[in-house]
């Protein structure tokens, strides 16, 4: 048990080490529903790995170890013979045989490197598999929360349709409005109660995926205290992260260097299929030696020990087609490395522009925010006309939570961006 943990200690560690600068960082609500993600089956994945880990161990130990093989029969054999009297017998054998590899030109070696390689494609798997499981939730979980932003921003546009529809209509039957201008409002209002309807099938469509993933009942996110918390990050003094990149020590890279050394540890086998292995045999043997007459028969037990040289001189040229096709696989293989490495370097790049993109975006739309603020202070404190008042008053209402929506999308796309730019640098170090 306890090799076992120490197996996936590493892991585990730089696993509880990798979210720094996560979105949860900022939103307890969200550190919530990934500490129960945690407790899921689909967020144990390391933990769920680690015996089929430590069989790939212990197979590639067991390529050294010696072998004893035990074999026994009993059988009812029917005689015919000339010189006595056809006849029944039973006939017992009993066999234990050992082998212990002494040297098979490096192959017991590479055979255990292999299966240790085995061993780490699948930690890294499971691992993978973790984190992708908590990306996911991150990201839904934003997206969740701008869902409802979305909703709420629509329930309150309708709400001022509503009003304006109520005042028209009065400036109609005074003959002050016109019925387009009515129409235009009730065309306007029938359009939010649509998207209404689609943002709560999504918002029922998360609740219920989360409920899925969690095994239970989700609050979603709190729209008052997440919009606030995403209102309030600061940005103007943050710089762009620069982040150092190591694509050798990426999980895509890493897996395509273990897939290389397999292949060249399997050539180095094919190489020498046909070479000469070296062997301690050793083993009990017991059968029964036979005599014309059933009762001079006798047991006989046997004892050997030796050296066993096994030579397949000639396999009908299958090892020279192993290695050719080795050959080509390590040839492709390294090529996907080098596009690997290319991928990785672009992915970085893109992550790099969009974070930065997003930045000054939120920058930008926190000024166009207070400047729209500004000019509904002003129509509300300007001495104008009731009418032209009320709707100056709610063109300016609808620009200042049109503003804080974008804001909202950015910041969003910011932590998203950057949760993923984190990931794909920090896991390097």
């Amino acid at each position: 048990m306890w090799f076992r943990i120490s197996l996936l200690a590493p892991l585990l560690i730089f696993w509880s080490w990798l979210p720094a600068q996560m979105p949860e960082d900022h939103l307890p609500e969200l550190a919530e529903i990934l500490s129960r993600a945690g407790d899921m089956p689909r967020g144990q994945s390391l933990e769920q790995a680690a015996d089929e880990v430590e069989a790939q161990r212990i197979i590639g130990r067991s390529h050294r170890l010696p072998r004893v093989h035990a074999s026994t029969e009993g059988v009812i054999r029917y005689e015919v013979r000339e010189d006595i009297e056809d006849r029944f017998r039973f006939v017992a054998r009993s066999h234990v045989h050992a082998t212990q590899p002494i040297w098979h030109w490096g192959s017991l070696e590479q055979r255990e490197a292999i299966h240790g390689l085995y061993g780490r494609l699948i930690e890294l798997e499971a691992w993978e598999r973790s984190q992708g499981f908590l990306t996911e939730l991150r990201e839904h979980w934003l997206y969740w929360f701008m869902t409802r932003a979305y909703h709420d921003s629509t329930l309150k546009q309708i709400e001022r349709i509503e009003h304006r529809i109520e005042t028209e209509e009065r400036l109609l039957e005074r003959g002050e409005s016109s019925e387009e201008r009515l129409l235009d409002l009730q065309l306007e209002l029938a359009e939010l109660s649509d998207e209404k309807l689609r943002q709560e099938a999504d918002l029922g469509g998360y609740e219920r995926r989360f409920a899925a993933w969690l095994g239970g009942t989700v609050e979603g996110p709190p729209l008052e205290s997440t919009r606030d918390t995403l209102l309030a990050l600061e940005f103007s003094d943050r710089r762009s992260p620069q982040n150092e990149f190591w694509p050798e020590a990426h999980p895509q890279h890493e897996r395509k260097e273990w897939q290389l050394e397999q292949q060249q540890r399997e050539l180095a086998i094919a190489q020498k299929a046909t070479w000469p292995k070296l062997d301690i045999v050793g083993g009990v043997s017991q059968d029964e030696l036979e005599a014309l007459d059933r009762a001079g028969s006798v047991l006989r037990w046997n004892a050997y020990v030796g050296l066993r040289v096994d030579w397949p001189i000639f396999d009908g040229r299958r090892s020279k087609g192993e290695q050719l096709r080795l050959r080509s696989q390590i040839r492709r293989t390294r090529d996907e490395l080098e596009r690997v490495e290319a991928d990785l370097e672009q992915t970085r790049e893109r992550l790099q522009a969009e974070v930065e993109l997003h930045q000054r975006q939120v920058q930008t739309r926190q000024l166009r925010l207070r400047l729209a603020e500004r000019r509904l202070d002003l129509a509300k404190s300007a001495e104008l006309d009731v009418t032209v008042s009320a709707d100056e008053r709610f063109t300016r209402e609808a620009e200042v939570s049109n503003q804080r929506l974008r804001i909202l999308e950015s910041t969003v796309a910011y932590l998203i961006n950057r949760m993923h730019l984190t990931q794909l640098t920090e896991v390097a170090r």
